[in-house]
């Protein structure tokens, strides 16, 4: 007997608003009939082309076309690590393997979205190693 499941995130896209809320309906009652849980009062149906913030990333509908753009907070910070610990590897080799690590784990988040200019920017303005070049 499963005593406890944990689903944080997901996400229902549809061009058609009634089969969404349809969908919704049949989520709430499987929630609720067979693991005693509710949809967050937040849940919303939205329109895509207002754009969508999730897991670090906003997406967004132009011109038919889905764009995933890096969040400014996860951008501002990304680059805030990189320039302190840029600094603190110079002086000391420690920090120079704490700047691969973040880099590295900054890499694997922006080679979802649309940010190869912003990635290509950051290497070059830091002189870190550039994992996509051999892309």
């Amino acid at each position: 007997m499963v005593t406890h499941i944990s689903t944080r995130y997901f996400i229902c896209l549809d061009i058609d608003k009634e089969k969404l809320k349809k969908v919704q309906t049949i989520i709430n009652k499987k929630l609720e009939n067979d693991f005693k849980l509710r949809l967050n009062p937040k849940t919303h149906i939205g329109k895509l082309k207002d754009g969508l913030d999730f897991l670090g990333f906003r997406f967004i509908l132009q011109n038919n076309k889905l764009y995933l753009k890096i969040r400014t907070m996860i951008k501002k910070r990304f680059k805030k690590k990189v320039k302190k610990l840029t600094k603190l590897s110079k002086n000391n080799h420690k920090y120079s393997k704490v700047l691969e690590s973040v880099h590295a784990s900054y890499y694997g988040h922006l080679k979802e979205g649309n940010t190869y200019y912003l990635y290509k920017k950051i290497v070059k303005k830091y002189h870190l190693k550039d994992y996509m070049r051999n892309i």
